[in-house]
Order: structure tokens, then C-alpha cells, then sequence
């Protein structure tokens, strides 16, 4: 069964996520954090600029007491290899 993983933007409940998801976003150029608090805390804060596109991969850990998630920025060739093998899911934006 896939695991439901919340993730926030700015603080703000977005999403939930399971494997082979991804999210799309239009936001402002800016600095932004996005975080996961499912099992504990992860997040990453990227500094945007209009007209580029930028990825956060999502790695899910299990551990023996709780699942957890650890969220880091991959490079535009690392992140669109992944997405072509994930389905796009809806948020809340």
C-alpha cells in the first residue's frame, strides 16, 4: 500500500503524495519552502527566479517506528528524467 505523504508550501498544505507523483507549480520568483512532516520534518527552500523550472525529489524512508521523507533539489535533467515516470497530481494552489 502506498504510503500518503503531506507536502507544504510556505507553510501551507498543498498536497499529499504517493510514489511515482508529481506535483506542478507556477509560484512568484522568491525564496519558497517546501516541507514534508510526515514521520518528522524535511524541507528545502529554493530561490526562485521567473522563467525557470525547478525540481525537489522526494525519498521516502521507512524506518521501524514511523515513515518519514527527506526532500532535496535535483538538477533540471535529474528532475525531468523523473517525472516521465511518474503520474502529475492535483493541489490545492
Amino acid at each position: 500500500t502506498d504510503v500518503m505523504m503531506p507536502i507544504s508550501l510556505n507553510g501551507k498544505l498543498i498536497a499529499k503524495t504517493t510514489s511515482k507523483t508529481f506535483l506542478k507549480l507556477t509560484i512568484d520568483p522568491g525564496r519558497h519552502e517546501i516541507s514534508s512532516e510526515e514521520g518528522g520534518f524535511s524541507s528545502v527552500t529554493i530561490n526562485t527566479q521567473a522563467g525557470k523550472n525547478y525540481y525537489v525529489f522526494q525519498e521516502i524512508i521507512f524506518g521501524f517506528s514511523a515513515t518519514g521523507a527527506n526532500l532535496q533539489e535535483v538538477s533540471e535533467s535529474e528532475g525531468q528524467l523523473g517525472v516521465q515516470e511518474c503520474i502529475l497530481i492535483k493541489t490545492t494552489l
